[in-house]
């Protein structure tokens, strides 16, 4: 599994720099453009899927209360599995962005930057179905995730929706790792500028990268 988002290069006074260029449709993105900023970190004793899993299964609660659903449900997410798999093929890295219809410019956004870098295989989980109608309209592949976020909240300690999107963006991401597949976790505002798979290719010591959100001393 890879959680890497590309973020913006900053300059000095940590303001982000973001692309120049009119995408399609509505959106418009008019500062001036740098390189992308890439940082991907392998821990010092890299963790390794199988290990990740089994830390996975044997996550039973959330600060003290039970889980409303787990990672490995499989009736659950069956429906996910399948939808990523109608990608299979395409690409070697499902590339998962998520968003709802407050951030359907984001989302549309980050798309038109992944596509433009050939990034075949991305899938939006959204969080209404709103969203999921739009983006399947537009032919991009939605998966409507609003019935899982929903069912975070039997969780008496899930309280905001911030916390419900984390936690379901978590265990959809699981459950596709758990299925085999290689799996780019990205924020819909955080959009890929140049082609970065060639840096995880020369790490294949490292089942899992990630990437801090001051990436601003390293870029490729």
């Amino acid at each position: 599994m890879f959680r890497v988002g590309v973020g913006y290069e900053t300059n000095e006074n940590e303001t982000p720099v973001k692309p120049k260029g009119t995408l399609k449709g509505d959106l418009e993105v008019k500062q001036e453009a740098t390189r992308a900023c890439v940082h991907c970190t392998a821990p010092a004793m890299p963790i390794r899927r199988a290990d990740f899993l089994s830390a996975m299964r044997s996550q039973r609660s959330y600060s003290g209360s039970s889980l409303p659903h787990t990672p490995f449900d499989t009736r659950r997410y069956e429906p996910l599995l399948r939808a990523a798999s109608q990608l299979a093929g395409r690409d070697d890295l499902l590339v998962l962005t998520s968003g709802d219809s407050a951030t359907r410019k984001l989302v549309l956004n980050f798309y038109e930057h992944a596509s433009r870098l050939r990034f075949h295989r991305v899938l939006v989980l959204c969080w209404t179905g709103a969203l999921a109608q739009e983006l399947s309209a537009r032919g991009i592949a939605a998966y409507n995730s609003s019935a899982d976020l929903a069912n975070w909240s039997q969780s008496k300690h899930v309280l905001s929706h911030v916390q419900r999107v984390f936690l379901e963006r978590l265990s959809a991401t699981t459950a596709l790792v758990a299925n085999g597949t290689d799996v780019l976790l990205a924020d819909a505002d955080c959009i890929f500028l140049r082609d970065f798979r060639q840096l995880f290719r020369s790490l294949p010591q490292a089942s899992i990268l990630a990437q801090p959100d001051n990436c601003k001393r390293y870029g490729i």
